[in-house]
């Protein structure tokens, strides 16, 4: 997270987003401050937590075997082998 590794990276970017000198605010992301993501953070963290568990449990770990032949089944036939027709 920037904030933790380089405060110093932080502070100027703060600084961008409000110093401007026509007076428009410029946002990092839509309509939110970078202060603003940082006291969310916790939130945002534990919602990325969850989507990731949420993630593992949809897509269990599968035998390498089973990957690359769902991989193959997606390939179109009817097109030549790359390789052989180089």
């Amino acid at each position: 997270m920037l904030a933790q590794e380089h405060p110093d990276l932080f502070a100027k970017a703060i600084a961008y987003e409000q110093n401007h000198s026509d007076g428009r605010t410029y946002t990092w992301t839509q309509s939110e401050t970078l202060q603003e993501l940082l006291a969310r953070r916790d939130e945002i963290i534990a919602n990325h937590e969850k989507a990731m568990a949420r993630e593992k449990q949809a897509a269990p770990n599968r035998l390498l075997v089973e990957a690359l032949a769902e991989v193959l089944d997606e390939e179109d036939d009817t097109l030549p082998c790359l390789a052989c027709h180089l």
